[in-house]
């Protein structure tokens, strides 16, 4: 281990690559490659209920016990959770997701409304071939970009 220095201390850093608290030190966890956190408190139960998804680990906080499920979407296996709020807890469960195989996280959430609609009619999105996510169109600051 060797210290960085830097005349701003916030920029320095040590080589070791290892921490002294890893994330996911304590944990057996294997998730698929690909996740989905959605900052939706009952969408992800549902979704789980509609589409009979295995559930593959438990993140345990304060107020709550966090589900992951696995589903399969054309083909490819994602690990779907609800993100829970705040960014000290949701950047836990993302460090959990990772340690345990993770590599790629989309988190998607709602909150407020630019016009009266329906909620998650601001942002709309499909799977494309291979699980990758296309946004269709998103409303910003009054705007629809598409």
């Amino acid at each position: 281990m060797s210290l960085i220095k830097n005349a701003y201390p916030i920029l320095e850093y040590d080589t070791e690559s290892k921490a002294i608290i890893m994330p996911g030190h304590s944990t057996g966890f294997h998730f698929p490659e690909r996740a989905v956190m959605l900052f939706m408190d009952t969408e992800v139960d549902h979704y789980a209920l509609e589409n009979d998804c295995e559930i593959i680990g438990q993140f345990n906080t304060v107020t709550k016990v966090f589900n992951v499920y696995k589903t399969i979407h054309n083909g490819v296996e994602l690990a779907v959770c609800q993100a829970p709020l705040g960014s000290a807890a949701a950047t836990q469960s993302m460090e959990q997701l990772i340690a345990g195989g993770v590599k790629k996280i989309i988190a998607a959430g709602c909150c407020g409304a630019l016009i009266a609609d329906n909620e998650g009619d601001f942002y709309r999105f499909r799977i494309a071939a291979g699980g990758n996510i296309i946004p269709l169109f998103a409303a910003v600051k009054g705007s629809v970009a598409q």
